[in-house]
């Protein structure tokens, strides 16, 4: 959750620059390196979980299995419950969201700004 979180922080930051810079530089340098700094943390967050399901379909060789229809183990039921229990999660779709409106709003309060 905590990163979840974070990752909205640092897409509304890095939306919100380009409108806050016409009227206070500071602020939007601010909201940059919040952004900046959330999505790496993020990111990183991110690619250390794909990595540990990357290795249990590799360790476990989950997609030979699949493809030649060989017997699952318990252990391997609940890798795969756990992966597509993280697909399942509405935290990615919440996400998504939140980076499409906040972009959609962030260019059309832009386009206001550079056509006035």
């Amino acid at each position: 959750m905590v990163f979840f979180l974070i990752a909205l922080v640092a897409t509304i930051s890095l939306r919100a620059v380009n409108v806050v810079l016409d009227f206070h530089t500071g602020t939007a340098k601010a909201l940059w390196y919040v952004g900046v700094c959330g999505f790496t943390v993020f990111f990183i967050y991110k690619y250390r979980k794909d990595s540990v399901v990357q290795r249990e379909l590799k360790d476990r060789q989950l997609v030979r299995k699949f493809l030649h229809r060989d017997p699952l183990t318990d252990a391997d039921y609940e890798v795969i419950g756990t992966i597509l229990c993280g697909l399942h999660s509405k935290k990615d779709r919440i996400n998504y969201f939140f980076i499409f409106f906040s972009s959609a709003l962030a260019l059309i309060a832009a386009l206001i700004v550079d056509l006035r």
